[in-house]
C-alpha cells in the first residue's frame, strides 16, 4: 500500500477499489490462512492460552485494517474533492464564461460547477459531434442542459486559454 499511496490519493474511485477489492481481501485471506494453522489439529505444541492470544490478536488487526483502508479511502475523497475545488476556481479565473455557481455567469440550483464546466467546455468543441453525459437524476439532466445552453459563450480563444491550464494538463483532463 506504501508504493501506492501517491498513486491512491490522485483517484478517489481507484483508491476505493483498490482498498476494497485488493488490500482488504488479501488481509482476509492471509489472516484466514494464519487461523487455520492455529486450528490445525495437528498443531499440538500450542497451547489453548496461546492460541486464544492469536485469535484475539487476528480481529484486533482484521479491525485495524479496516479502519486504516477507510480512513485512507476518507482521506483520498477529500483530496479529491480539494483539487476538485481548486481546479474548478482556476477555471473559473482563466473563463469568465463559464457557468458559476457565484458571480456574474451565476445559475441557482447547478450541482457540481465543475462539471458544468466540463461538458460545456466539451460541447463547445468544434470538432465533438456528441457529448454524452449521466442522466439518472432529473439534477443532471438540469446541469447538463444549463451546460449546452451556456456552450456557445466559449469562444476559440477562451478555449485555447482553457485547454493551455496546467492543472489540466497534470491531470490528465481533458
Amino acid at each position: 500500500m506504501s508504493q501506492n499511496l501517491s498513486r491512491l490519493s490522485s483517484n478517489y474511485f481507484a483508491a476505493k477499489h483498490y482498498l476494497e477489492r485488493e488490500v482488504l481481501p488479501a488481509v482476509d485471506r492471509d489472516l484466514k490462512t494464519l487461523e487455520d494453522s492455529i486450528n490445525d489439529p495437528q498443531r499440538q505444541d500450542q497451547d489453548e492460552e496461546e492460541k486464544e492470544a492469536i485469535r484475539l490478536w487476528i480481529d484486533r488487526y482484521r479491525n485495524a485494517a479496516t479502519t486504516l483502508t477507510n480512513d485512507m479511502g476518507a482521506f483520498c475523497q477529500l483530496d479529491s474533492i480539494k483539487r476538485n475545488d481548486e481546479l474548478n476556481l482556476v477555471l473559473g479565473l482563466i473563463c469568465q464564461e463559464f457557468v458559476s455557481d457565484a458571480g456574474r455567469n451565476k445559475v441557482e440550483n447547478i450541482g457540481s460547477p465543475l462539471s458544468i464546466k466540463s461538458i460545456q467546455f466539451c460541447i463547445a468543441q468544434e470538432n465533438v459531434g456528441c457529448t454524452l453525459v449521466g442522466m439518472r437524476t432529473p439534477e443532471y439532466v438540469y446541469d447538463a442542459v444549463v451546460a449546452a445552453e451556456a456552450s456557445t459563450r466559449l469562444t476559440k480563444t477562451d478555449l485555447d486559454l482553457i485547454s493551455q491550464c496546467p492543472l489540466l494538463l497534470t491531470t490528465g483532463i481533458e
